[in-house]
């Protein structure tokens, strides 16, 4: 179950990823705001992705 205040990551299956064009997914439900959702394409490098994941966690009230 997803807790809130706490990101979700999600990686697509091929095949999924090749029919909306999204491979990675952050999904966040933060306990005083609006849930959001960041999506990551077939170019955007891990080391990207990983990035915003370390900087999400590092600062949780952004």
């Amino acid at each position: 179950m997803h807790q809130p205040g706490r990101p979700r990551l999600r990686r697509l299956t091929p095949r999924a990823a090749w029919k909306r064009g999204i491979v990675w997914q952050v999904r966040v439900i933060p306990a005083d705001a609006e849930p959001w959702v960041q999506e990551f394409g077939p170019y955007t490098p891990s080391e990207a992705v990983v990035g915003f994941l370390a900087a999400l966690i590092a600062n949780p009230s952004r």
